[in-house]
């Protein structure tokens, strides 16, 4: 079977939150999204390995104003709030999560 990816025409880049950012599945989903254009809203506990991955997605295709780390604890619902809060304020919405 063969896959090929379709893009919804005349609509801006997608926004991807990522929980989980800083390792394992979340940080391939962002390296593999990070060079096809997507706005990625990039989020785990570690502020510091984020900032690692933020970079990795810069050297795979992504910009400075793509790419936006926040720092958010999933267990806290105010945190969360903050995390959908600033990617509005960033990028006007979030597409998938």
């Amino acid at each position: 079977m063969t896959r090929r990816r379709v893009e919804p025409a005349n609509e801006s880049p997608r926004v991807v939150l990522i929980t989980g950012a800083s390792s394992g599945i979340g940080r391939a989903v962002a390296q593999q999204l990070a060079g096809r254009g997507y706005r990625l809203v990039l989020c785990s506990r570690s502020d510091v390995a984020l900032a690692a991955v933020a970079d990795e997605c810069r050297q795979l295709g992504a910009s400075d104003a793509t790419v936006l780390v926040v720092p958010t604890d999933v267990r806290d619902a105010a945190a969360v709030d903050r995390l959908f809060e600033a990617a509005v304020d960033r990028f006007g919405r979030v597409d998938a999560a």
